[in-house]
């Protein structure tokens, strides 16, 4: 009797697996192992501030407001830096943008900061010209600063301290965007599970700031983080035991073809072909 064998049937190549522009709580994706992994968003998150040693040091004087990093008032910080107020002129809404360039002088890194209230507080070097409704909704707001002892600490072996002060300015426009991340309260950790439900060995990880799972390095900590059709852990393990049902299923099928006469043959072949339309059914 001829060897019973399973129809294959040619399946469309798989796209390649994409990653997420952006993540949401409570959703799931993939990872390079085929483990599921959940996003979670953070209740009672750490300011990055305090989190990491920042190069930059983040002040802000709004009244009202914490600023991000503690520190002196206004006159106490010009003193510090041995700025004459007098030398700011006196339009107060080019006092911060001027503080910068005076401090630039000195052998700073520095940049004004600026804040936009309109729903949520998004922080940003440069000017509030930058958001929507300026005139009402933004205005400067502070400074962030790396002074010339800090440029010096963070020089890398032969590099000039001019290069070491470009360095410094590429990052902290980031420091504050991270800081505004934080403030609208977008921190995200991850939860990693196998296809039992069972948490994996060192799966978790929290502290991402934004949204953007790249940019903040959740996508590379999770071991890849790919878009999938689950919507759900109890979805994802529901078609993982529907996959070992039939890997099972075809396992004991074949085990025992040899004893088949004609008749059972066929009458196993066309079992196997309804059942095969209802497991698509319930996929």
């Amino acid at each position: 009797m001829a060897k019973m064998t399973f129809v294959q049937h040619e399946k469309p190549a798989k796209a390649e697996p994409e990653t997420p522009r952006w993540v949401c709580p409570d959703e799931v994706y993939l990872n390079d192992d085929g483990n599921l992994v959940k996003i979670f968003l953070e209740d009672y998150p750490s300011s990055p501030r305090d989190m990491y040693d920042c190069l930059g040091t983040f002040y802000t004087w709004n009244r009202g407001i914490i600023s991000p990093d503690e520190g002196p008032d206004f006159e106490q910080f010009l003193e510090q830096v041995g700025i004459d107020e007098a030398e700011l002129g006196d339009n107060l809404e080019t006092w911060l943008p001027k503080l910068s360039w005076l401090l630039e002088q000195k052998g700073y890194a520095a940049f004004p900061v600026s804040r936009y209230e309109h729903g949520e507080v998004i922080y940003r070097v440069g000017s509030p010209s930058q958001f929507p409704d300026a005139r009402w909704d933004a205005c400067y707001a502070g400074i962030i600063f790396a002074s010339p002892e800090d440029i010096e600490k963070e020089r890398f072996g032969e590099e000039t301290l001019e290069d070491a002060c470009a360095r410094m300015k590429r990052i902290l426009p980031g420091e504050v965007e991270v800081y505004s991340e934080w403030a609208n309260g977008r921190v995200f950790g991850f939860i990693t599970y196998d296809e039992h439900g069972d948490e994996v060995p060192d799966g978790s990880c929290w502290g991402f700031y934004g949204d953007d799972p790249e940019k903040s390095g959740l996508a590379e900590e999770a071991g890849g983080l790919y878009v999938c059709s689950y919507k759900s852990l109890d979805d994802y393990l529901d078609a993982k035991e529907r996959e070992r049902f039939v890997q099972h299923w075809k396992a004991d099928i074949t085990d025992v073809h040899e004893t088949l006469t004609g008749a059972q043959e066929d009458s196993v072949r066309m079992a196997m072909a309804e059942r095969a339309l209802e497991i698509d059914g319930e996929g």
